[in-house]
């Protein structure tokens, strides 16, 4: 029995429509007929609008149906006097301790304790009140340490209910990425990218040392509020893998939160010559009985209006040792199908033996899907199966 293994570089169909074309490989087992016991029996613009109208008339002056705006006199405001105030003891520039009490200081005839009645919190916390050195003072004290990284929002109630005080408290925690462009294993990405990372929090510094991009490509850094930028000097290289990490340890000044972290994404850019015709072979394993021609299923997609192919060139390639195949069958079985263009996770085939170089018809195709012939019928043993990119 012969055993055959396909990997192909193009598996989410969803990802398939008219992709550019990758080299597809198959890794190809010929097992020897006595080793094997036979079996039992893939912005939108908004909407326009109508243009404004410009009337001929003389404009007027102030509002519609008011008298002209000299007549307008100023209005006075009562000066604003806070009924209590709220501070967290513990706090940097990342947000207040996890563990911070709070201070209530009231402004009005009624005791900090008595006003700490009316204090409410969301999310919900239970509050301990110790009563200050003086009256017009509280200690608050929440039961539980409060959550990294939540905000709290507390309002003090009047006696009546009404609204007398309000105030908002972010809790310190680690820096978090919310965002990367290019996202991790977006395709197609043009080659004059930037690339942007997105913070939870204000103040981040040490990114231009914590960055790093592989293939190195020379740039400069940008900062824009919580979002860094690194800008390359030159044009990525087309139909390449690009893989980005950004190192723990970047700060957030003032405070000692960091990114606890590493995060590391991976794109690839467009290709420079995109064809028409994109693979997908079924799996990465098959399995061939000596003596028979290889059968293999594959998904092809093709650009509207395109005729489906009839046979495509494949060339096959012995692979010496059985280490040789499982380390082959490793490199396929990575996780870099999503790639369309690159050649990361493909096998090297320098230094193997090509035992021929074919063209593979292909039938009963069926909403994409086709078998391929290999026009072969191979000894026992191990082999790499390659649909060249160009032909």
């Amino acid at each position: 029995m012969q055993g055959l293994l396909v990997a192909s570089r193009l598996r989410d169909l969803r990802r398939f429509r008219f992709a550019a074309a990758g080299a597809a490989v198959v890794l190809v087992a010929v097992l020897a007929a006595q080793a094997i016991q036979p079996p039992g029996a893939p912005t939108g613009s908004p909407p326009s609008g109508s243009s404004p109208s410009t009337s001929s008339g003389t404009a007027s002056q102030g509002p519609t149906g008011t008298q002209p705006a000299a007549q307008w006199q100023p209005l006075d405001l009562l000066p604003y006097s806070p009924v209590a105030d709220l501070t967290a003891d513990r706090s940097s520039a990342s947000g207040v301790a996890g563990d911070t009490t709070f201070t209530l200081r009231s402004h009005t005839s009624a005791s900090a304790v008595d006003l700490a009645r009316g204090l409410v919190s969301s999310p919900s916390v239970d509050l301990h009140v110790a009563p200050g050195a003086t009256a017009d003072v509280a200690t608050l004290s929440a039961t539980t340490r409060l959550t990294d990284g939540a905000r709290y929002r507390f309002r003090l109630n009047g006696l009546d209910g009404a609204l007398i005080g309000s105030w908002s408290f972010r809790v310190a925690g680690p820096l978090h990425v919310t965002g990367l462009l290019p996202d991790d294993r977006t395709v197609g990405v043009p080659t004059t990218t930037g690339i942007e990372v997105t913070f939870d929090q204000d103040g981040v510094t040490g990114f231009d040392t914590h960055f790093t991009i592989t293939p190195a490509v020379a740039g400069r850094f940008e900062q824009h509020e919580r979002t860094w930028v690194f800008v390359p000097l030159t044009s990525l290289a087309p139909g390449t893998l690009y893989t980005y990490t950004v190192r723990a340890g970047v700060q957030q000044a003032g405070s000692t939160e960091t990114l606890e972290q590493a995060v590391t994404a991976s794109f690839e850019t467009v290709t420079s010559q995109p064809t028409e015709t994109s693979l997908a072979f079924d799996r990465a394993l098959f399995d061939v009985r000596t003596g028979a021609r290889p059968l293999l299923g594959l998904w092809v997609g093709l650009v509207e209006g395109t005729p489906a192919p009839t046979s495509l060139p494949i060339r096959l390639y012995r692979l010496p040792t059985i280490d040789a195949a499982a380390a082959a069958a490793a490199k396929l079985n990575t996780q870099d199908d999503w790639l369309l263009g690159s050649e990361a996770g493909l096998v090297d085939t320098a230094g193997l033996t090509q035992v021929g170089s074919f063209a593979a018809s292909l039938t009963d195709p069926a909403n994409g899907n086709f078998v391929m012939h290999v026009p072969a019928v191979l000894d026992p043993g191990w082999y790499l199966l390659v649909v060249p990119r160009n032909g």
